[in-house]
């Protein structure tokens, strides 16, 4: 099976799906939208070091992204999430409770060349937890 276009700017693609993102011009984060493999539910996480969701977002240099679990997102429990470069096998931002809540939010602007990245969606400890990840972007210029 061919590999599938990126649309300009991040997108979400599902874990086993493959994407190829643009090498150049304008590119636009999307203004706001539930990721495709979002909504999880898992235990026993270990703040998402283990048994974790993966969703994967394709994104170029200058593209800001708050992915997020407090409204309009959701959660249940004490979330956790881990944005992981694999081509590098660096995490690049992590959240547990974001402003004062047991919900996750990380904001990150990408440096990088245009790549696939993962976000790790996930627990605090042995907890249970549930959440939908909601994210929000801006316009960005491609290098």
């Amino acid at each position: 099976m061919a590999p599938t276009t990126a649309p300009s700017g991040p997108s979400v693609v599902p874990s086993s799906g493959r994407t190829s993102a643009p090498s150049s011009g304008r590119t636009s984060a999307p203004s706001s939208g539930y990721l495709s493999c979002s909504a999880y539910s898992a235990s026993n996480t270990n703040g998402a070091t283990i048994n974790y969701s993966i969703c994967s977002i394709s994104a170029c240099p200058g593209n800001t992204v708050t992915m997020t679990t407090l409204a309009p997102g959701s959660c249940t429990g004490d979330t956790y999430l881990r944005l992981y470069d694999p081509s590098t096998g660096l995490e690049l931002a992590a959240n547990d409770d974001y402003n004062g809540s047991l919900c996750s939010q990380i904001t990150y602007t990408f440096t990088a060349s245009c790549r696939t990245y993962q976000l790790r969606e996930g627990c605090y400890s042995s907890g249970s937890c549930s959440g939908q990840v909601y994210y929000s972007g801006s316009s960005a210029v491609a290098q």
